[in-house]
């Protein structure tokens, strides 16, 4: 299992090697599936969006494919299930994590990313990170403080999106807590802090890692390593 959890996507020279280095031969070689289908359920101003596909894009590829798993799952599996089978790089976009577990789900992806990942590389981003990792309630960790929100899908009944179309469900293929977007200047994150994420701590008693948009998490099999141009902290302790 070769993983890259980013916040925002390849934003430094130290996680575009990063991912390099997980990648069995060269970038040039390879065939990479952007799924961009959290975007969906995001709200605000989307120019983030643009600015992590370009920055996958940018490493130029042997093939570089969009699939929406929300479009594609009304189709015939045959006409797109093949791309996912063939690449050697999935990347999981960013956005609205409870709405990105319930397509994972509804397309089938969940139930075949632990086959697939035995030969993949998966590169998360934010909400796409999370998916992977010991519960989706990190996305409200600095958002609310009271415990009764931090439950399945934090208390949170979204309004840009159907609210049927979502799910607390990750895969738990890592045991920790991944809270992406630290100091990042945006007023849904300014109670974003450290000691927010002890206190989050104290309550789920897993390891968070806090992260700001220069930083990853890579892991090769169970081994956790952060890369980092920037800033961050893993809280398992009191």
């Amino acid at each position: 299992m070769k993983l890259l959890l980013t916040s925002s996507g390849l934003r430094n020279e130290s996680l575009r090697e990063a991912l390099r280095s997980l990648l069995d031969k060269p970038v040039g070689e390879c065939k990479c599936v952007y799924i961009p289908t959290s975007c969906h359920a995001a709200r605000g101003d989307m120019s983030w969006l643009m600015e992590e596909m370009i920055s996958f894009y940018a490493l130029g590829w042997k093939e570089f494919v969009v699939l929406d798993i929300a479009v594609k799952s009304e189709w015939d599996k045959s006409l797109w299930w093949p791309k996912i089978e063939q690449a050697d790089v999935i990347v999981m976009g960013g956005g609205n994590a409870p709405y990105l577990s319930y397509w994972l789900q509804r397309s089938g992806l969940f139930e075949a990313l632990p086959e697939f990942l035995k030969t993949k590389v998966y590169v998360g981003v934010s909400a796409g990170s999370m998916m992977l990792t010991a519960g989706i309630v990190s996305s409200v960790i600095g958002q609310t403080d009271n415990p009764e929100d931090w439950g399945g899908l934090g208390g949170r009944r979204p309004s840009t999106y159907p609210a049927e179309q979502q799910s607390d469900k990750t895969l738990d293929l890592v045991d920790f807590l991944f809270r992406p977007h630290w100091h990042k200047p945006d007023p849904k994150y300014e109670n974003l802090t450290e000691e927010a994420v002890r206190r989050a701590y104290r309550y789920f008693q897993k390891p968070i890692y806090l992260v700001d948009d220069q930083t990853a998490i890579k892991v090769v099999d169970s081994k956790a390593e952060v890369v980092s141009e920037g800033e961050w902290v893993l809280i398992d302790h009191d």
